[in-house]
């Protein structure tokens, strides 16, 4: 079975924002779609312990999506690996001034895609772009979407993650 592993972004929980539609979506077509939950403080530090249970459901059919803190996870995530997944989807991501293996990451992911929203207050869309070019993408732009935390769909991860699943 396909599995889709969301991190979601810092003061969200699965049931915020575009997530309940994606997992609905993604159910339809018979993807297992995990959420973990992380609270604030889990983000600096205890996330390894919160997300191990999932780390069963991490193989060359497996898909990650980070969103805000959620990315850098998911960068982590990728970094710790030992085998490579089949996509990475990385929405309002930025760096800050964390270090990460880049080289080593790109070998963990058949593809990434990369969002930036071009009036995100919290995240700038040259912070994701940033992002966009260490993992060598080009983000996708998407108009008004703030900071993908008010949008109750996101048909374009969508799209991508079922380009993915029908390579």
């Amino acid at each position: 079975m396909l599995n889709v592993i969301v991190l979601h972004e810092k003061g969200l929980t699965p049931s915020d924002a575009w997530y309940p539609w994606l997992k609905r979506e993604l159910e339809k077509r018979e993807v297992a779609v995990h959420f973990p939950t992380f609270n604030a403080d889990d983000y600096s530090g205890v996330w390894q312990s919160k997300i191990k249970e999932y780390m069963k459901f991490m193989d060359s059919e497996s898909m990650i999506i980070g969103h805000g803190e959620g990315a850098k996870l998911a960068l982590k995530l990728l970094e710790t690996k030992s085998r490579t997944i089949a996509g990475t989807f990385l929405v309002a991501g930025h760096l800050d001034d964390e270090q990460f293996d880049f080289d080593n990451i790109k070998t963990k992911s058949e593809e990434f895609f990369v969002y930036a929203s071009d009036n995100d207050k919290v995240i700038s869309a040259e912070k994701t772009e940033h992002l966009a070019n260490m993992v060598s993408e080009t983000p996708l732009l998407i108009a008004d979407a703030k900071h993908f935390d008010e949008m109750t769909e996101f048909e374009d991860i969508l799209i991508d993650i079922i380009s993915v699943i029908n390579r």
